[in-house]
């Protein structure tokens, strides 16, 4: 039997990968990144917002707003950048950094943040990744 997490985790990347194909098509159309990056929050927030409140019983409290605003915050910058080198860069070769770097940063905040311990298969997968990255990319340069 398959795992829910697992196939949450495949749903979750085979919408991004439509989302960022349509980001791709957005820009080209020469929208500025601040406004497309304001409309997808904008639509984040409400199907998020909508399906936690629908399926998961959703309670919203005062001490949950002011961190939540902040991560907004951080989010809606690094979304600004993304847009930005969504509209200077083939998404083709973007995606691989992208993807790649969020997963290292996770991996680093996840020790500095949580104390996780570093394992083997850990330094497998952060060697994997780099090195993935630099053939994917490193090829016809």
């Amino acid at each position: 039997m398959v795992k829910l997490w697992l196939l949450l985790g495949v749903f979750s990347y085979v919408f991004y990968a439509v989302s960022t194909s349509i980001d791709r098509h957005v820009m080209k159309k020469g929208l500025d990144p601040t406004i497309t990056n304001t409309l997808k929050m904008f639509f984040d927030f409400s199907v998020l917002f909508l399906a936690g409140v629908l399926f998961l019983n959703l309670e919203v409290r005062k001490e949950d707003l002011f961190g939540a605003f902040l991560l907004g915050i951080v989010y809606a910058v690094s979304g600004i950048f993304y847009f930005r080198a969504v509209k200077e860069e083939e998404i083709s070769r973007l995606i691989p950094y992208y993807q790649s770097t969020s997963l290292l940063f996770i991996f680093a905040a996840s020790l500095i943040i949580f104390q996780e311990s570093i394992s083997l298969p850990n330094m497998i997968g952060v060697l994997l990744t780099i090195v993935g990255v630099y053939f994917i990319l490193g090829d016809g340069d």
